[in-house]
């Protein structure tokens, strides 16, 4: 630690941030000649130095020199790498965030928000495409390592910046408007996910894990131009680089470059720390310190995953590592047996010493020699198949030792879903550990960047990420961490067998309880459907639960929303009487604790006010126009009292009837999924209001002993006045 607590020293100098990067070089320097010989194994290209003219000269001769040797490759690394990749990948491992504490409402907001952040990320940033990359990466080199940062430079054209005058005043035009300077655009901004290869990642000498380094250094060649843009007042340190050619490692072209307009730099990243509580960066050239700093919100932006490990080093291994000496057994028999079919692979003719052989008579289709002397005798030449066998066995023992020696076939007739998902889980069970260690690079990717987005994220920008509807949620996004709301973003594996799962278990809940649902839980269980998109389509039935939601937030907050007589009045008493209920309900600030009491009267009020409305429509005229209709109820005969006969009303009397004794029962399911308490509460404000009337045409109070103000409504008279 001695070298790290020099290096956190307010006074750091260049010459310190070199020596601490030439140390950090050394250490791992053949784990990154590995990594490279990595990408070149994978892209087939096993020997850097191709001559095409060699080739050609050794394609083209009928037998080669001892000097010459054939080098040919049989490439299986990037079949068995993209069979790494496919199973990696082909999970579709994605994350979301969840609450950590399922029953408390706070969490599942807040994981709410969290989601629709990272899901209108991974729409905009192309998240997917980068998934696949960093398998790439990750099961090729070893390792993946993704910078996430927020870059004001890029994203849509926000606007211009003010024009200054000489005196660098504000320049406004003749309506007192200020003046665009159209040389300075501002942009909107957006967030960068660079790749970071592993063999321009240093770390610490002394760490035993990439996580407990100190620090890391990531190293890159930048235009010279774009830095001289960025750093104008600090020419003199942007030199371009030609004795740093190492590094320029083209993945494209398999092979190394000279760099040309290019510049070596060298970016300290520095986690937070007693010495650093924000952490630090420095970024730097030979020549000196370019930029200094404190971590923008004081959040480590590097997130390294490794393939695997071993106990002596942090540094992540291949499967490449396995695979190699196998490989390299397979090229040698190839150009072996190339070797032989080129040397004796053609058939010989075997003639004694005084044996004539010469052309004989040309005959249609047929082809004559004569010979004098011994019968000359043919020699086979040689195909190499000798190294056949030994081939394949290499090849064979290969895959077996990465695992892949088992092939997923199709089933054949029908077969039971639940036979299938078995099926499809074991496949994937030998590829589990790479799959969770992916899965967790992907979370810490999300966590990372939920947490720069709390940072940099504007209301604008919040509002464009989740929609105009949660808006009144920013501080629960900007806040989370200050309310106690941690949340746990849970690794995903969504491909076609999960989902397949989770259809037929969504099923067998909708069979054997949908019966039992309300209308409300129907809405939210159909729009976990996987298959079903229906999630916009449901809007209409899932709008009382959000809206409860956002309105038991904002008393979560300390806020008094205001009510509405539009509001589900039942809904809302219920969700607020079990929140009531609730365990940590007790453990709330008493001011929560007197705004809960406080609107679950109001809102018992408002709705017994509406059910007071709809006995009114109850006392209405009967209407007694339309058609007489015979009913089964007898009545006396007006013209002769001792006998009786069937009654004949009007039809629209009858049908009247019939929809208040409907309206009726609708009410009392609403009142049979109340609380017993709230029930009480709402029966004598009903008897209260039939017997004594309402005061100045307003609703009168509600509002337990103790939940506040006895006189009247804290919250001010019900809008609309809802009159007795």
């Amino acid at each position: 630690m001695e070298r790290s607590e020099r290096l956190l020293n307010p006074q750091t100098t260049n010459a310190e941030l070199e020596r601490i990067y030439k140390d950090a070089e050394l250490v791992d320097r053949d784990t990154f000649a590995e990594q490279r010989s990595n990408v070149l194994l994978v892209a087939g290209d096993h020997y850097v130095r191709r001559h095409q003219r060699f080739n050609n000269q050794v394609r083209l001769s009928r037998e080669i020199n001892q000097e010459q040797k054939l080098r040919l490759t049989n490439n299986h690394i990037e079949r068995i790498h993209n069979a790494h990749c496919t199973n990696i990948s082909g999970s579709s491992p994605q994350v979301i965030p969840k609450p950590k504490h399922e029953s408390e409402m706070q969490d599942r907001k807040a994981a709410e928000i969290d989601h629709a952040v990272w899901r209108d990320a991974v729409e905009r940033y192309n998240v997917p495409e980068k998934i696949e990359d960093w398998c790439d990466s990750f099961g090729g080199m070893g390792e993946v390592a993704t910078k996430i940062f927020f870059d004001p430079d890029i994203g849509e054209l926000k606007g211009f910046e003010q024009k200054l005058d000489e005196d660098d005043n504000p320049m406004f035009d003749e309506f007192n408007e200020p003046v665009a300077d159209k040389s300075l655009p501002v942009m909107r901004g957006g967030f960068v996910f660079e790749d970071v290869f592993g063999f321009n990642l240093l770390r610490a000498p002394e760490a035993k894990s990439m996580d407990a380094s100190p620090y890391l250094i990531i190293r890159k060649m930048v235009d010279r131009e774009l830095l001289m843009k960025q750093f104008p007042r600090k020419k003199k340190l942007i030199q371009e680089s030609r004795d740093e050619t190492f590094l320029v490692f083209d993945e494209s072209k398999k092979s190394f470059r000279r760099s040309e307009n290019e510049v070596f730099v060298m970016e300290f990243l520095y986690r937070p720390s007693k010495i650093y509580p924000n952490g630090k960066f420095f970024l730097k050239t030979k020549e000196g310190i370019l930029e200094q700093g404190d971590l923008p919100g004081g959040i480590f932006p590097l997130v390294f995953q490794t393939y695997k490990k071993t106990a002596t080093s942090p540094r992540g291994i291949s499967y490449i590592r396995t695979a190699r000496p196998f490989q390299a057994e397979i090229n040698r028999t190839v150009s072996k047996i190339a070797e032989h079919q080129t040397a004796i692979g053609d058939d010989k003719v075997l003639i004694q010493n005084g044996t004539k052989v010469s052309s004989g008579k040309s005959l249609p289709g047929v082809k004559t020699i004569n010979y004098t002397g011994a019968e000359p005798k043919i020699l086979a030449g040689r195909d190499g198949s000798q190294y056949l066998q030994h081939m394949l066995t290499q090849i064979d023992q290969m895959y077996k030792a990465l695992d892949l020696e088992l092939q997923y076939t199709e089933s054949k007739g029908t077969e039971q879903p639940f036979v299938v998902l078995f099926k499809a889980a074991s496949q994937k069970r030998r590829f589990s550990r790479p799959i969770k260690r992916y899965e967790n690079f992907l979370k810490n990717v999300c966590t990372t960047y939920l947490k720069l987005a709390k940072h940099h994220f504007s209301d604008d920008e919040f509002i464009l990420s989740v929609g105009r509807n949660e808006a009144v949620n920013i501080k629960e996004f900007k806040n989370g961490n200050s309310l106690g709301v941690e949340i746990v973003v849970e690794p995903q594996s969504e491909d076609l067998e999960t989902s397949m799962g989770k259809t037929i278990a969504l099923q067998y809940a909708l069979q054997f309880g949908g019966d039992k649902l309300t209308r409300e839980d129907l809405g939210t269980l159909l729009a976990e459907m996987p298959f079903a998109n229906l999630k916009h389509k449901l809007g209409s039935i899932t709008l009382n639960v959000e809206s409860a939601n956002n309105y038991m937030l904002a008393l979560e907050r300390g806020e008094s929303p205001e009510p509405s007589q539009f509001d589900d009045s039942p809904d809302l008493v219920q969700r607020l009487d079990a929140r009531m209920r609730q365990a940590d309900f007790k453990v709330l600030s008493p001011e929560i604790q007197n705004l809960y009491l406080q609107h679950k009267a109001i809102h018992i009020q408002l709705h017994s006010e509406n059910l007071r409305k709809q006995q009114a429509l109850n006392a209405d005229f009967i209407p007694t126009d339309g058609p007489l209709v015979v009913v089964d109820f007898y009545v006396r005969d007006p013209k002769d009292p001792l006998k009786t006969r069937r009654a004949k009303l009007p039809h629209n009397a009858v049908q009247w009837l019939i929809n208040r004794l409907s309206d009726q029962g609708a009410s009392l399911e609403q009142l049979e999924g109340m609380n017993q308490g709230s029930i009480s509460q709402l029966s004598d404000l009903m008897n209260q209001r039939a017997g004594a009337g309402g005061q100045n045409g307003q609703v009168a109070s509600a509002i337990p002993q103790g939940a506040g103000n006895e006189q009247s409504n804290p919250f001010g008279p019900i809008p609309g006045g809802l009159p007795i």
